[in-house]
C-alpha cells in the first residue's frame, strides 16, 4: 500500500493543480466555450464509432481501396475504373486498413478523421498561445498576458476549430481533409518553434515529418505548406550564420520528406 500511495501521489498533485487553476484562472466565458467544445467533440466521437460512414467519397474510393488491399493482402495497384483509389495519397487509408483489420469491421474507420480533429484542436491552442506571446513581445509589454486571458484564448481556439461546419461533417467520415489539416497544423506549430530556434534538430525533424505525412495524406499539402516552407527558408538564411547549420536544416527536412514518400 505505501508503494501504491507513492505511485498515485503525482496524479493527485496534478489533479489538485488543475482544480485550482480551473477555479482561479478560468473566467465564465472561457469555461462555457471549453465545455461546449468538449461536449461537441465527445458527441462526434460517439457518432463516429457507432455509425458507419455514408459519405460519397468514402464509399467510392476511400473504403473500396482499403477492402482491395485487405483482399489481396497487399497495397499493390489493382484494376479499377476509379483511378482515385490508386492516385490519391494513401497514408490515411493505411491507418484505416490497420484499424479495420484490428476490429474486423468498419467500426473504427471513422476514428482516423475524428482523432485528426482532436489533434487540430489541441495544436491550434498551442499555436494561438505562441502567437499571443509573440504579440505581447512585439508590443514591448513588460508583463505577459494574464492567466485568464491565456485561458480565454485557449477556449476560443477550441471552439472555433471544433465548430467548423465542414469539420463537424468530415470528422465522422473516412475522408482525408482533416488528416492533412492535422499535419499542416503540426507543421505550423513546429514552424513557430523553429522561428525562435532554427538550429534545433528535433524541431526540424518534427517539421520534416509533419510535411512528409501531410503530403502522403493529400497533395493539397503542397499548396498550403509552400508559404510556411518559404518563410522558414528565409528565416534560416537570416538567422543561421553558418552554412553548415543551413545545410543541416535542409537535409533533415528533405531526408524526412523523401524517406516517407519515396
Amino acid at each position: 500500500r505505501p508503494h501504491v500511495a507513492t505511485a498515485t501521489r503525482p496524479v493527485t498533485a496534478w489533479r489538485e493543480t488543475m482544480n485550482l487553476d480551473w477555479r482561479q484562472n478560468w473566467p465564465v466565458d472561457a469555461r462555457l466555450m471549453l465545455i461546449a467544445s468538449v461536449i461537441l467533440i465527445v458527441t462526434l466521437g460517439v457518432i463516429a464509432i457507432s455509425t458507419p460512414t455514408t459519405n460519397w467519397d468514402s464509399l467510392t474510393y476511400h473504403l473500396p481501396r482499403v477492402m482491395h488491399w485487405i483482399q489481396q493482402q497487399s497495397v499493390e495497384h489493382y484494376p479499377t475504373g476509379n483511378t482515385r483509389q490508386l492516385e490519391f495519397g494513401p497514408w490515411s487509408a493505411f491507418v484505416i486498413t490497420n484499424l479495420h483489420l484490428l476490429a474486423g469491421n468498419d467500426r473504427l474507420d471513422n476514428l482516423v478523421q475524428w482523432f485528426a480533429m482532436l489533434t487540430c484542436v489541441i495544436v491550434t491552442t498551442f499555436i494561438a498561445q505562441q502567437l499571443l506571446a509573440r504579440w505581447v513581445t512585439q508590443t514591448a509589454s513588460n508583463q505577459g498576458p494574464s492567466p485568464s486571458v491565456q485561458r480565454q484564448v485557449t477556449a476560443l481556439s477550441c471552439l472555433l476549430v471544433s465548430t467548423l461546419p465542414i469539420g463537424v461533417v468530415e470528422s465522422i467520415t473516412t475522408q482525408t481533409d482533416y488528416v492533412v489539416t492535422c499535419w499542416f497544423a503540426c507543421l505550423t506549430g513546429l514552424a513557430l518553434l523553429l522561428w525562435n530556434e532554427p538550429a534545433n534538430f528535433w524541431y526540424s525533424l518534427g517539421a520534416g515529418l509533419a510535411l512528409a505525412l501531410g503530403v502522403l495524406s493529400k497533395a493539397t499539402m503542397y499548396i498550403y505548406a509552400a508559404p510556411v516552407g518559404l518563410v522558414l527558408a528565409v528565416r534560416a538564411l537570416v538567422r543561421l550564420r553558418s552554412n553548415r547549420l543551413r545545410l543541416r536544416l535542409a537535409l533533415i527536412m528533405m531526408t524526412a520528406f523523401f524517406a516517407l514518400n519515396g
